[in-house]
C-alpha cells in the first residue's frame, strides 16, 4: 500500500479545518439572526399596543377564574394563565407579560418545526426553513398575541415530529396523543393540519418494514389523541357555568359556517401585507410547488410535503385568515420547503439569506 504523502495530509486537514470553520459560521450566523430576531418580536411583545382580541382572551381568563365561562371548547388555555390577573399591575400589564409565554410557544414551534423538517433534508437547511418562519411577515408582528395560534402551532408541530421521526413505542403514542388531543382542546382550527399529518403518516407507513404493526400503532396514537381530548373535555366542562355541550355545538357550526361565509379569499388585504413583508416565504413556497415534482424523492415523501403543503388552502377560503393566522399556519409550510432549501443554499450565501431575514423582522418589530 503507497504511504500518504505529507503535502496530500496538510491539504486533507486544512480542507477539513475549512470546512470545520465555515459549518461553525453558519450556526453562528443562525444563532446570531435568530437572537436578533427574537429580541425585536420581545421588544414589540412588551411595547406595542394591545389589540381588542387579546383583551378578549384575557378576559375569558378572568371568566374562567371567576366560574362564569359559557364554552368548553377554546377556553383551556385559561388554565395556564390563572396566575396572570393575580400579578401587580393592569391588564395590559398582565397582557404583555402574557405575550412573553406566547412568543416562547412560536419560538417553541420554531424549533419543532426544525425537527420536522431535518426528516426532509439537512440540518443546515431546516435551520433556515426555522429562521424563515420567526422572519415570516405576520409573525414577527403576532408571534406573542394572546391568542390560541402559538400555543397550538407549538402542540401540533410538537406532535408532527414525534409522527414523522420516531419510533411508535408506548412513550411516544402516549406524548403524541397528549399532544394532540391538547392541542384540539385549546383550538378547534387543528382540522387545518389534518392532510399534514395524513401525509407524513402515509410516508412513515410506507417506508415501514413491518406495515401492519405500524399501522396498528398509528391507530393507537389516533385513540389517544382522541382519549386526551375527551377526557380533557369531560374535565374542563365542570368549569364551564352554562350548558356546555349545547354551547359547544353552536361553536362547531358557527366554524363551520364561518369558515366559507366570505367567498374566495375572504382575507385578500392580509395575503396581499403578508407576501410584501416575507417575500422569501412566498418564494420558497412557490419554487417547492414548481420543482418537487423534479425532486429526487420518493413518491411517498412527495406525498408527505404535498400534505404539508395543503393548509394553504385554508387562506383561499377561511374568513378567519386574519394576519394572527399565519403563525399557525406557516410552520408545516415552510417544514415542507426544505429541500428546495438544500439548493438554495448551495447556490447562495447563508449570510446573505439570514441577513435578509433580519432585515425584514426587524423592520416589522420596530415599526
Amino acid at each position: 500500500m503507497q504511504a500518504e504523502s505529507p503535502i496530500s495530509t496538510i491539504v486533507g486537514n486544512s480542507a477539513k479545518k475549512v470546512q470545520t470553520a465555515s459549518a461553525g459560521a453558519f450556526w453562528l450566523i443562525i444563532f446570531a439572526s435568530a437572537a436578533v430576531i427574537l429580541a425585536g418580536q420581545a421588544y414589540a411583545a412588551l411595547h406595542k399596543g394591545i389589540n381588542w382580541d387579546e383583551f378578549f382572551h384575557y378576559d375569558l381568563i378572568r371568566r374562567m377564574a371567576a366560574g362564569t365561562l359559557t364554552s368548553t371548547l377554546q377556553t383551556f388555555f385559561t388554565h395556564f394563565f390563572q396566575w396572570l390577573p393575580l400579578l401587580p399591575g393592569d391588564v395590559t400589564d398582565h397582557i404583555r407579560t402574557a405575550r412573553i409565554v406566547m412568543l416562547a410557544c412560536t419560538a417553541g414551534a420554531a424549533l419543532a418545526l426544525f425537527g420536522v423538517a431535518r426528516c426532509f433534508a439537512s440540518d443546515k437547511a431546516a435551520a433556515v426553513a426555522g429562521l424563515a418562519y420567526l422572519s415570516g411577515g405576520f409573525v414577527v408582528s403576532h408571534s406573542a398575541a394572546l391568542r390560541y395560534d402559538p400555543m397550538a402551532a407549538l402542540l401540533l408541530m410538537g406532535a408532527l415530529w414525534l409522527l414523522a421521526s420516531r419510533p411508535l413505542r408506548a412513550l411516544s403514542i402516549i406524548a403524541f396523543g397528549a399532544l394532540v388531543g391538547l392541542a384540539a382542546m385549546i383550538t378547534i382550527k387543528v382540522v387545518i393540519y389534518d392532510p399534514v399529518f395524513a401525509g407524513v403518516a402515509w410516508m412513515r407507513w410506507r417506508e415501514s418494514k413491518n406495515k401492519g404493526l405500524f399501522m396498528r400503532r398509528l391507530v393507537a396514537s389516533a385513540l389517544a389523541g382522541l382519549a386526551v381530548f375527551a377526557c380533557l373535555y369531560a374535565w374542563h366542562s365542570t368549569f364551564v357555568a352554562l350548558a356546555p355541550v349545547s354551547a359547544d355545538v353552536q361553536t362547531v357550526e358557527s366554524a363551520g359556517r364561518v369558515m366559507f361565509s366570505e367567498g374566495f379569499i375572504p382575507q385578500r388585504n392580509a395575503l396581499v401585507i403578508q407576501i410584501i413583508r416575507a417575500p422569501h416565504v412566498l418564494l420558497l413556497i412557490f419554487f417547492t410547488f414548481w420543482l418537487l415534482p423534479k425532486a429526487s424523492l420518493s413518491s411517498a415523501r412527495k406525498v408527505a410535503l404535498l400534505g404539508m403543503l395543503a393548509p394553504l388552502v385554508s387562506v383561499l377560503i377561511y374568513r378567519n385568515s386574519y394576519p394572527y393566522f399565519y403563525v399557525f399556519l406557516l410552520p408545516p409550510l415552510l417544514a415542507a420547503t426544505t429541500p428546495i432549501m438544500d439548493v438554495a443554499l448551495k447556490r447562495s450565501g447563508m449570510a446573505i439569506l439570514a441577513g435578509l431575514m433580519v432585515v425584514v423582522s426587524v423592520m416589522t418589530s420596530y415599526s
